[in-house]
C-alpha cells in the first residue's frame, strides 16, 4: 500500500504521454538552492535559531509536461484541466549538516552532557526520486510574464547519515556522545523511504527562458533521515526539510 501512490503518479505521466503524445509541451529544469531540516538534534524546544541555522544546499534536474494552448481534443468539462495544471518528475541531492545549538547546551545543567552535546555534529546525503502535480493559479492559455503555482507530489528517498563528535572517535568510545543517543538512539545505515512534498513558487517567461523560484516543505516516512532516534521523551516523529530553490527551465518541444 505504501507503493500505491507513487505507481498511479508514474502510471499517470505514462498514460498522458501515450493519449496525448501530439499535443503537449515538453520542457527540462535545472535548480540548486538552500535546505533546512527539522530532525531530532535539538531543534525543535521553541529553539528558532537552532532549527534554522542547520542548513544545506540541493540541486536538481526536472522534466515537465504540459498540455498545449493549440490541442484540439478538449471540451468544456476538460479544458480546466488543460489551462491549470502541468506534470512534473523531479530528481535531486540534497547534503544537509547538523549540529546541537542553543538550550540543549546552555540550558543544560549537566556541564559534561552539554560538552558533548557541543562537540557533536552531523551530516546526511539525501537522493530524491519522484513526481509532482503543478496547480497554475491563473488560466495558462493567456501569455504570461509571472505563473504563480501550487505543488504537491510523492518522492522515493534514498538517504545516507553520519555523525561525528570533535572529541573523538564515537565508535570506538561510545561515551563520548550524549547518553540519550546511547543504546539505539544512533542509526548510520543507507536506507529509503517515501516522503511527499507540497510547496509553491512562480515562473518568470522572458523571451524563451523561463526561471523560477519555489518554496517546498518535504515530510519524510522516517525519523532517521539524519541517523538519530533517541530513546527519550525529546523524541520528534519524521523529519522535516525546507528548501528554497531558484531555476532555469527550457522548452524542448
Amino acid at each position: 500500500m505504501k507503493h500505491l501512490a507513487f505507481t498511479f503518479l508514474l502510471s499517470f505521466f505514462l498514460f498522458t504521454i501515450h493519449s496525448f503524445g501530439q499535443n503537449l509541451n515538453h520542457e527540462i529544469g535545472l535548480s540548486v538552492g538552500a535546505t533546512s531540516m527539522q530532525t531530532d538534534y535539538k531543534e525543535r524546544a521553541n529553539d528558532f535559531v537552532g532549527s534554522y541555522r542547520n542548513v544545506g544546499f540541493v540541486v536538481g534536474a526536472s522534466y515537465y509536461l504540459s498540455f498545449s494552448p493549440s490541442a484540439v481534443r478538449w471540451n468544456d468539462r476538460t479544458v480546466f484541466l488543460k489551462n491549470h495544471f502541468r506534470l512534473k518528475l523531479d530528481a535531486n541531492y540534497i547534503q544537509n549538516t547538523f549540529a546541537h545549538r542553543g538550550r540543549s547546551i546552555y540550558a543544560n545543567s549537566n556541564l559534561v552532557d552539554a560538552a558533548k552535546m557541543a562537540a557533536m555534529e552531523g551530516s546526511t546525503k539525501i537522493y530524491n526520486f519522484g513526481g509532482h502535480i503543478e496547480y497554475l493559479i491563473f488560466d495558462s492559455y493567456y501569455d504570461r510574464k509571472f505563473e504563480p503555482y501550487l505543488v504537491g507530489g510523492l518522492y522515493y528517498t534514498i538517504y545516507d547519515p553520519e555523525v561525528e563528535s570533535k572529541l573523538g572517535d564515537w565508535k570506538d568510545n561510545p561515551t563520548l556522545l550524549p547518553e540519550e543517543y546511547l543504546n539505539g538512539g544512533i542509526h548510520l545505515d543507507q536506507a529509503i523511504t517515501q516522503s511527499f512534498a507540497f510547496g509553491a513558487g512562480s515562473r518568470y517567461n522572458v523571451g524563451n527562458l523561463t526561471l523560477f523560484f519555489e518554496l517546498k516543505a518535504q515530510r519524510f516516512m522516517s525519523d532517521e533521515v539524519e541517523g538519530l532516534n533517541p530513546q527519550t521523551g525529546d523524541n520528534k516523529t519524521k523529519d522535516w526539510l525546507s528548501s528554497a530553490q531558484f531555476g532555469v527551465i527550457f522548452k524542448i518541444h
